[in-house]
């Protein structure tokens, strides 16, 4: 998660979409964010973009989302 965090803190955990006070789903803990790994939302919207493209805006480059999906594979650990 140590390579995940930052870029689900500047992508994701932010107060205009999924931080605290935020229209969406608050995503500023790591039990926030596995909730939607475990029901597979996390992946169907980050890594497969269906049916939405997240994070909306400014896209993740291909490193990050190579880094999310070598988590998500290893069971997306809190360590």
């Amino acid at each position: 998660m140590a390579d995940i965090e930052p870029i689900i803190v500047q992508s994701c955990a932010i107060n205009g979409c999924h931080g605290s006070g935020g229209p969406q789903a608050e995503l500023s803990t790591y039990e926030q964010v596995k909730f939607y790994v475990d029901n597979g939302l996390f992946k169907s919207w980050v890594i497969d973009q269906v049916p939405y493209a997240m994070p909306i805006g400014t896209p993740l480059t291909t490193e990050e989302l190579q880094k999310i999906g070598t988590w998500l594979e290893e069971g997306a650990c809190e360590n």
